[in-house]
């Protein structure tokens, strides 16, 4: 969860939901449980944070976070950091992503595909899925000319709208789906929409052209990366090619990846059951 969605909890009353986050239509969400979520996830950032960089983090009041993390102590899903100091996850909390990623087994199926490319080209490749308004890593390999320049660890999160990995969701969703969503997104950041919605017309336009969508130095970031979508049984992920501009330039990206990961997408959807959905680039 973003930091300003996080903060957000404290400028909302009891029931209504942060910013960007999309959960139940009032009265049937409880807020109880939605602050202990945004306390965890803060946690689950990494590194061991106390209650009173957590409540700056979530913007809840610091009495709040400590009740919230008594409770997550007491049923295993945080352990007290080292020497006593903050939180950290714990294994209850670790063996909910196992459930997860066990349930959604397409993590395992194509690790051996993101080793390839990895091994092929100077990129990190990776398996991203939608979460509300971001796209969270779900597994991922390196080359070790990326390694070097990106550090991305399973767990993170990209901004839906700007990130490759977005836009080829955004490109592989169902029309209402990605109407909703483009809604969603314009109402969440007004200001930076209208530069965005430009970027994510070019970024369906490239798909329709070429099966992917691409991201080169976004924000200045030096990072160049391609993307396109995956269909896996009935749940939509992005398979993700990542790579500084110094080595994976935007001509070898257009040319040589992302070609190259669309040939591999479609490989690897005609192995599955049932088969992709007809008329996809």
């Amino acid at each position: 969860m973003p930091r300003s969605n996080r903060r957000s909890l404290l400028e909302h009353s009891n029931d209504t939901p942060p910013s960007g986050k999309r959960v139940a239509p009032s009265g049937e969400h409880v807020a109880a449980i939605e602050r202990g979520l945004a306390v965890l996830e803060v946690i689950g950032t990494g590194g061991a944070q106390g209650n009173a960089e957590l409540a700056e983090a979530t913007g809840l009041a610091k009495s709040t976070v400590a009740r919230i993390t008594g409770t997550l102590l007491r049923l295993g899903y945080v352990a007290e950091g080292a020497g006593g100091r903050g939180y950290q996850i714990a294994s209850r909390a670790v063996a909910l992503g196992y459930s997860y990623l066990a349930l959604h087994d397409v993590s395992e199926i194509v690790r051996p595909l993101l080793r390839e490319i990895a091994d092929e080209f100077p990129v990190a490749a990776s398996l991203v899925a939608r979460e509300d308004l971001e796209m969270i890593y779900l597994s991922q390999a390196r080359s070790r000319s990326a390694r070097l320049m990106i550090n991305v660890a399973i767990g993170s999160r990209i901004p839906l709208a700007i990130s490759a990995g977005g836009r080829a969701y955004l490109a592989g969703c169902i029309l209402p789906v990605r109407a909703s969503l483009l809604k969603e997104l314009a109402l969440a950041d007004s200001r930076g929409w209208p530069a965005q919605e430009q970027a994510t017309k070019v970024a369906f336009k490239e798909y329709a052209q070429f099966g992917y969508c691409s991201a080169f130095n976004v924000n200045g970031s030096g990072i160049n990366a391609v993307s396109t979508p995956l269909s896996f049984n009935g749940q939509l992920y992005s398979l993700t090619c990542a790579g500084p501009a110094t080595l994976a330039s935007t001509e070898i990206m257009k040319r040589v990846v992302g070609p190259k990961l669309v040939e591999r997408r479609r490989l690897l959807e005609q192995s599955f059951s049932p088969p992709a959905p007809r008329g996809r680039p």
